[in-house]
């Protein structure tokens, strides 16, 4: 395990779980800050362990085969060889050492128990942060001794206020409405350009298509339309990438192999390698089956519905 353990680390930087076939699936997770009476813990990432994620997406084997510089076949021995040799430490009631990630074990029932590391300096973002250390404040003013105190003006100013509310509403409600704006300006611009109402307006504008015509044309153009072909939505997929220049350098590969259908999907954290596209999922299960059966390098393949 301590040889694979490094790669998974090297994953982690890059990504938020890394799955080991046949095991589990190592996952980072946020620890938000923490606040006890003399001190902060900044949020950290821990990392944790789920069994159920055990289904490969080739990552591990991709990063592997890159770094130790193996085929993709060699890296997926290389997977199976240590899954097999930690399952068996763990059947001895032997507890495994996963690098900086942690240590498993198992417990009476059999079950896999992961203890993270304390140390989880190799994720990114726990980069330069620390526990911050204080003192408690010491209470400067007894509890009987807060006072509220409100100070209410005499009454000779609440009057003061009165008299100056009552003028300036007289004043709102005796001015004249102001209604027509000519008269506003009559004294700041000259008189011609206020008068553009009534000047002609031009006559050189081009006829205008009726709306009804307009209309029945949208209503032909979507009748001539033809309905769509039904899309492949079934994707057969044989491999998942980090990179797109890896994804398309194993379609070339793939295309010299007789994949001639082999492409690329958008991607998804991932970029995702496709044999084949199908229109029902009947015929893309089938087709990989087949493909499995066939091409022990296809073993993991599996369908994607989009």
């Amino acid at each position: 395990m301590e040889q694979i353990a490094r790669h998974i680390e090297t994953l982690l930087r890059r990504h938020d779980y890394v799955v080991v076939p046949d095991l589990g699936g190592f996952v980072v997770q946020n620890q938000q800050a923490v606040i006890h009476d003399d001190a902060i813990e900044p949020p950290l990432s821990r990392v944790g362990f789920n069994p159920l994620l055990n289904v490969s997406d080739g990552m591990l084997t991709i990063e592997i085969s890159r770094a130790e510089k193996i085929s993709f076949r060699e890296a997926s021995q290389l997977i199976e060889k240590s899954v097999a040799g930690l399952k068996t430490a763990l059947k001895a009631q032997k507890t495994v050492s996963c690098g900086n990630l942690g240590t498993l074990s198992v417990d009476a029932e059999e079950k896999i128990i992961f203890k993270p590391s304390l140390n989880a300096d190799m994720l990114p973002s726990n980069y330069g942060l620390g526990t911050l250390h204080y003192s408690p404040f010491a209470e400067s003013i007894a509890a009987e001794d807060r006072k509220l105190t409100i100070t209410l003006p005499s009454p000779r100013k609440i009057a003061r206020y009165a008299a100056i509310g009552l003028i300036a509403a007289s004043v709102f409600l005796a001015a004249p409405t102001l209604n027509d704006a000519r008269q506003n300006f009559a004294g700041l611009y000259p008189e011609n350009l206020l008068e553009t109402s009534e000047k002609p307006v031009s006559t050189n504008i081009k006829t205008l298509t009726p709306l009804a015509a307009v209309s029945n044309t949208i209503a032909e153009t979507k009748e001539i339309e033809a309905t769509p072909a039904e899309e492949a939505r079934f994707h057969v997929v044989v491999a998942s990438l980090p990179t797109q220049e890896m994804a398309d350098k194993y379609c070339n590969e793939l295309k010299a192999d007789k994949f001639t259908k082999v492409h690329v999907l958008p991607p998804a954290r991932l970029f995702r390698v496709v044999v084949e596209s199908f229109t029902t999922k009947d015929s893309a299960v089938v087709f990989m089956e087949n493909l499995r059966n066939s091409s022990p390098e296809f073993a993991e393949a599996w369908v994607l519905c989009e």
